[in-house]
């Protein structure tokens, strides 16, 4: 893949082999059940439903976990506050997901991309690497992963998210003219 760039247009554009475009398709395919809204309960209140209120609990996955957190120590407040929130917010990153995926499968070799989507990337592809260094027990070392060896379990999913690193850098490059 080559990095994402500014064209003169304005879009931000990136060539893209058919064998990475699938690969990035199958890591949405695995993230979107993560970030999927959660279904409405039998019985829940119309109104409740309408504004984003629901009944969801703390996620038992460390990577949904990573990605909706809780906002308070106190369990009873974190609960509360993951009741109004918990719902936006999967409804945010689902809809951010669908994007990428439907610039992915029209893309060919060539993403093209407008200021907005190029935002859904950044935000999707930040998604999926928090999920995968929750999962790879990535830390702020800089060196933790140095002398891992290629028979570890984790090597795949290390070079995924150091890759998935790249992407979101060249995006943030092209988009706000961010070094990496």
């Amino acid at each position: 893949m080559e990095p994402f760039r500014r064209s003169g247009r304005g879009r931000i554009t990136a060539r893209i082999s058919l064998d990475e475009r699938d690969y990035l398709l199958f890591l949405l395919a695995e993230l979107e059940p993560i970030v999927a809204p959660l279904p409405e309960p039998p019985g829940q209140d119309p109104l409740a439903a309408m504004v984003g209120i629901s009944t969801a609990d703390r996620p038992e996955d460390p990577g949904a976990l990573r990605l909706f957190p809780d906002a308070y120590e106190d369990p009873d407040a974190a609960a509360e506050f993951r009741r109004f929130t918990e719902q936006g917010l999967r409804s945010a990153k689902a809809a951010s997901l669908d994007v990428v995926r439907e610039t992915l499968v029209a893309a060919g070799e060539k993403v093209v991309l407008s200021r907005e989507q190029a935002e859904s990337w950044v935000a999707t592809v930040n998604d999926l690497r928090l999920v995968l260094g929750t999962r790879a027990g990535v830390t702020a070392d800089p060196d933790q992963f140095a002398d891992l060896m290629i028979e570890d379990p984790r090597v795949p999913v290390v070079e995924t998210y150091e890759f998935l690193g790249w992407v979101q850098a060249t995006l943030l490059h092209a988009l706000y003219g961010i070094e990496a």
